[in-house]
């Protein structure tokens, strides 16, 4: 009798899945659709005890919420006991929705210190782009990368650092990289993207040189380490997307 309840529990939640991705596809199909109707399914979905159909639910607040959804992908952002999958997405949705006020910001810089990697990475990309050259989401994703003070250190202080990097996870410090190019007006910035450039990893070097490259010139305390930048890389495709960037910030340069 019971395995017969978990078998029609299971056809149930499986039944509710396809469902669920079904409208997500439709939704972000960039056909029109309800975008009441199908924000208030996703709303419902939330409140699944199935964390796929969770996950499904804050991609669809992504596509079709708005401000007044904020508080719940906030609440799953913050939740200890949530599945990191449903985490990420939560940051990623908040970014596309993209409306910056008081909670979203303290959920994003607590979320910065998260257990869970992936959403380490997408709040710091989510905290940056909705937070641009903003001094406390600066030091936060800083801090994230490495130990410092916010009121004695500078970029000359960040470009001789050489203590140990906190963040072990490459794919984080290259978020940390990315989100750079949104803090480009304050100086420590560049003492930040110093350090990347020398990172152990290809992946954050390109994201560091991705950054720099949205300046119109190279800042002189960055050129020589530009110069003299490890353009090696290991990718899967026939590219080299290091020196590609390299090649253009140096023509750039030459330019300005």
């Amino acid at each position: 009798m019971l395995s017969l309840f978990a078998g029609k529990q299971k056809e149930l939640v499986r039944k509710i899945i396809k469902e669920a991705d079904s409208l997500l596809e439709k939704i972000s199909s960039g056909n029109s659709y309800d975008r009441e109707a199908v924000s208030k399914r996703a709303v419902e979905y939330l409140k699944n005890s199935n964390w796929q159909v969770r996950n499904i639910a804050v991609k669809m607040l992504g596509v079709a919420g708005e401000k007044k959804h904020l508080s719940l992908l906030v609440e799953k952002l913050l939740d200890d006991n949530e599945v990191g999958f449903v985490k990420r997405n939560s940051a990623i949705a908040i970014r596309q929705i993209g409306v910056a006020q008081d909670d979203v910001k303290k959920a994003l810089i607590n979320a910065v210190g998260d257990k869970y990697w992936e959403t380490r990475a997408e709040s710091i990309k989510t905290l940056a782009k909705l937070y641009k050259n903003d001094e406390e989401a600066f030091y936060v994703i800083s801090k994230s990368l490495i130990p410092f003070d916010s009121d004695k250190d500078n970029s000359n202080s960040f470009l001789s650092y050489n203590k140990k990097i906190k963040e072990k996870n490459f794919e984080v410090r290259a978020a940390i990289a990315q989100s750079m190019e949104y803090f480009l007006d304050l100086e420590a910035s560049l003492g930040v993207l110093g350090i990347l450039l020398d990172d152990e990893s290809w992946v954050v070097r390109a994201a560091a040189l991705n950054s720099l490259k949205k300046m119109d010139k190279i800042p002189e305390i960055l050129k020589k380490k530009v110069e003299k930048l490890d353009l090696t890389c290991e990718s899967f495709k026939p590219i080299f997307p290091l020196k590609e960037i390299f090649s253009e910030i140096i023509k750039k340069s030459k330019e300005s």
